[in-house]
């Protein structure tokens, strides 16, 4: 999946305690390789096939950040160690899913 020439489809299912599932589909993803910092590309949110709204696209563009690694775009706080995770972060925030009902 990464350092690819061809994007991939990308669906996203949850399972709430309720055995509830809902989903978002983006029809372009990728995460670059090494070079990259393995930059995540998330576009092509397809409303119409998804049961949550997007709330993935705003990390498109980010580069994967690690305590012992900051690369986000926060100015002088590290993201990954306050939040104890790595990740694409974009202002303390992990790419979330949010239910549209």
């Amino acid at each position: 999946m990464t350092g690819g020439t061809s994007p991939y489809n990308l669906s996203v299912w949850l399972v709430d305690s309720a055995d509830t599932s809902r989903w978002a589909s983006y029809g372009d993803f990728s995460v670059g390789d090494e070079s990259t910092d393995f930059q995540l590309t998330v576009d092509g949110f397809e409303s119409s096939s998804s049961s949550v709204g997007d709330s993935l696209s705003s990390h498109s563009g980010k580069k994967f950040s690690t305590r012992d690694l900051d690369l986000d775009e926060d100015g002088d706080r590290n993201c990954a160690e306050e939040m104890q995770s790595a990740g694409w972060k974009v202002h303390l925030q992990l790419a979330s899913i949010e239910s549209t009902s």
